[in-house]
């Protein structure tokens, strides 16, 4: 503030609006991150309310005692908002969260290159390496990553012999080629354009199209989150299957998720394109 007023200002102005907005509207109950970091993080904001209730205090009154009696009521005030309206991290969302992860830690060869896209994914991932130790062999590189900033040195320090390999995927479309003797596994995600779908191969992706049924079986009725990865799995594997000429298998992927989203409009979209037979070809 004191080198630059003007931003200095208006950062504080948009600080102060993320603590008085997020104080008095709550949160979004449906929202996973209000579960994950945005709670702990939100709740920094009662030292916040506090300091800020008693420096406005101070300027109508100059006792100690009011400006830490309503510093210490904004802050509870603070608090008690924020556990009325955070949910419990339901144990089904983590259970099947795992399930994703490991099947796609068990789906790769040893010493294979998983290519990931997903953050939840690539999140759980880390989970499990990190927490249970699992597929130590397996190098996760998270595409979304590669161009932030020092995350590819990250990866090639911790990986030294995956560097080439890593500093290629920085600079293809597509995951490259592996080097002899490794493999790559993909995750299907909507950064791949139908080229790069046309060259995976059903055996090279995460998660495979036969595991998904497999998967639903072992995942929580009723769980919001897990039926929506589901119809976005379907969707996603429809589009591989489209791009490879598959019409068949799509339209398979495509009935699977209106059996879960029978009003979704995109997929009945995407129903009547395989009806009428896919995409144009990509030279157009």
């Amino acid at each position: 503030v004191r080198r630059s007023p003007r931003p200095g200002l208006g950062l504080i102005a948009a600080a102060s609006g993320v603590m008085v907005t997020k104080a008095v509207m709550g949160f979004e109950p449906n929202n996973p991150d209000l579960r994950g970091y945005w709670l702990p993080a939100t709740l920094l904001l009662a030292p916040g309310a506090a300091v800020f209730a008693g420096a406005v205090v101070s300027l109508t009154s100059g006792r100690l005692a009011w400006r830490g009696l309503v510093g210490t009521l904004a802050a509870g005030w603070v608090v008690l908002r924020l556990a009325a309206g955070g949910p419990a991290l339901p144990p089904t969302d983590a259970e099947d969260a795992r399930l994703g992860a490991n099947h796609a830690l068990e789906l790769a060869p040893p010493h294979a290159l998983l290519s990931l896209a997903d953050f939840n994914l690539a999140f759980s991932v880390w989970a499990a390496e990190a927490v249970e130790g699992a597929r130590p062999d397996v190098v996760p590189v998270v595409r979304a990553f590669l161009d932030h900033p020092g995350y590819a040195s990250h990866l090639a320090r911790r990986f030294p012999r995956s560097a080439d390999w890593i500093q290629r995927a920085r600079r293809s479309p597509c995951p490259p080629a592996p080097p002899p003797g490794r493999d790559v596994v993909t995750e299907l995600h909507h950064d791949l354009s139908a080229a790069c779908l046309r060259g995976l191969s059903p055996g090279a992706m995460v998660p495979a199209g036969g595991a998904l049924e497999a998967l639903s079986a072992r995942m929580h009725e009723g769980d919001l989150g897990s039926a929506r990865w589901l119809v976005w799995q379907h969707w996603l594997h429809a589009l591989h299957r489209e791009a490879r000429g598959d019409l068949r298998g799509a339209a398979a992927h495509v009935d699977a998720a209106l059996r879960r989203a029978p009003a979704d409009a995109e997929l009945r979209g995407l129903q009547a394109r395989l009806k009428s037979g896919g995409a144009d070809p990509p030279a157009r």
